[in-house]
């Protein structure tokens, strides 16, 4: 049932459930915060979902178009020109995407040339409404350019080493992480060379986790209004990232693991508040940060594989107490409250 006319409509999590194995389409869950699902729409095996901002769940479609998919399973062709794929089976991506703070752009990363080690890729973006254009081209050696993050109005890129992959428990940059300004179409770096995980707040400070020169050990580093210089140590080991500023800009959180293994998976998550420069583990062990909602809870998830947990999706307050609201653990991304007509 639709919510009356002017009704509020409050924060959604959009979440994707797939088969067992992950052999079959996906299934698009809406849930409120309160743990309700209200609606569900198994997707056609051509379609796969691209994410979730604003009011617009984007859901990708084999022959490159673009959709806008309803809470009642109807959608919308918003645009086109996305790589097609002629992958059999259930569709997947076929380039790595991101999409707008508002849901109402897309942009990806693709390699459009590979000789003698030399690579040129381009980043493009495509909107409702807004035919694909190039907004990036590059030819470096065994790296490129792929979106990153896409939580502010100028997106994080990402220089990232082509070919790597293996067991990757975070979203990794593999390589520069620059801010693309997308008037002057200027990319400015943020942090170090090769970090492994970047972040902008919404107040202009930076974060991110790297190896400590001339050590083994990873350091997470925050710059910027308020925060130059406060930095805090991850194990040598493992993988770290999860990397996300609250939307006040006053906290911030990250997560590590042993990278232990499938069936073995441990994780924990700190927060750093950036007002005092306090650290503390935050919320139940071995969940993973996913996104932050608007009234300042993290939304963070556990698979099957990862320790000893119920797996789902949790929301976890600054006090780090947290609530399961869902038995699926993959996120896709908030719709923020409006109201209906």
């Amino acid at each position: 049932m639709s919510p009356g006319a002017g009704a509020a409509v409050g924060t959604i999590l959009v979440e994707i459930s797939t088969p067992p194995n992950l052999v079959g389409p996906q299934t698009v869950h809406w849930i409120t915060l309160d743990g309700t699902e209200i609606a569900m729409h198994r997707l056609p095996a051509d379609e796969a979902v691209l994410g979730a901002a604003g009011a617009h769940v984007l859901v990708y479609r084999g022959d490159g178009h673009v959709l806008d998919l309803h809470q009642d399973g109807s959608d919308t062709d918003v645009g086109q020109g996305m790589p097609a794929t002629t992958a059999r089976g259930a569709t997947t991506l076929p380039v790595r995407v991101r999409i707008s703070p508002d849901g109402t752009e897309w942009m990806w990363g693709q390699i459009i040339s590979q000789a003698s080690g030399h690579v040129t890729s381009t980043l493009t973006i495509a909107g409702i409404g807004t035919a694909a254009h190039v907004v990036a081209e590059a030819t470096e050696d065994g790296h490129a350019l792929a979106p990153y993050r896409w939580t502010l109005a100028d997106p994080l890129i990402a220089h990232s080493a082509v070919g790597v992959g293996g067991y990757l428990l975070f979203d990794d940059a593999f390589g520069q992480v620059d801010r693309l300004n997308l008037t002057t179409r200027a990319q400015t770096p943020v942090g170090p060379a090769s970090p492994e995980a970047v972040d902008l707040a919404g107040n202009q400070a930076a974060a991110n986790i790297a190896i400590n020169a001339g050590t083994t050990t990873k350091l997470l580093t925050v710059s910027g209004p308020g925060q130059r210089g406060l930095s805090a140590t991850l194990p040598a080991s493992g993988e770290a990232g999860g990397l996300m500023f609250d939307p006040s800009s006053s906290h911030l959180v990250f997560a590590s693991s042993p990278a232990n293994g499938p069936g073995h998976e441990h994780f924990e998550t700190d927060i750093l508040d950036l007002n005092t420069g306090a650290r503390s583990k935050f919320g139940p062990a071995d969940l993973r940060p996913a996104t932050w909602v608007p009234d300042g809870r993290l939304v963070e998830y556990r698979t099957s594989s990862d320790g000893d947990g119920v797996p789902g999706t949790y929301l976890v307050s600054l006090d780090g107490a947290a609530v399961k609201i869902s038995s699926y653990s993959t996120i896709a991304g908030v719709l923020k409250p409006s109201r209906t007509p």
